[in-house]
């Protein structure tokens, strides 16, 4: 049986589904908020506070207007999954001074494997995981 030990929250899972969307389109236009919803089945506003959150962090710009949405900051070979989940699970390291002496050898062990899973994660783009569709 497989054990799964690295999850993302269902915010994250939006985030990258809706830059997914953004990444697919190569017209340079903004896309709308509602038609990424329906696309990738995301709750409107969910999305538009995501989106918001992405945008403050410059992953994404806004465009206003009838034929306003959003669009990606650069361009998505250059967006990589680990930046995106990084800025919003805003994941903080531990300091070896905060760990218990008990503590130390598990701890010594899972920063291991979160540079392993942090070293694949900036190693996909968005774009890879649009050609991986």
């Amino acid at each position: 049986m497989a054990c799964s030990y690295f999850h993302i929250s269902r915010k994250c899972n939006y985030a990258v589904r809706a830059l997914m969307v953004l990444a697919e389109d190569t017209s340079g236009q903004a896309i709308n908020v509602r038609y990424i919803s329906e696309s990738r089945k995301i709750p409107l506003r969910f999305l538009e506070i995501i989106l918001n959150e992405l945008k403050q962090g410059g992953i994404v710009r806004s465009v206003r207007g009838k034929a306003g949405g959003y669009i990606l900051s650069r361009e998505a070979t250059e967006l990589t999954l680990g930046e995106v989940i990084c800025f919003l699970e805003k994941y903080e390291s531990v300091q070896k001074d905060e760990v218990t002496p008990g503590e130390l050898p598990i701890c010594n062990v899972l920063s291991k494997a979160n540079m392993a899973v942090g070293s694949i994660l900036e190693g996909v783009t968005i774009a890879d995981l649009v050609k991986d569709l």
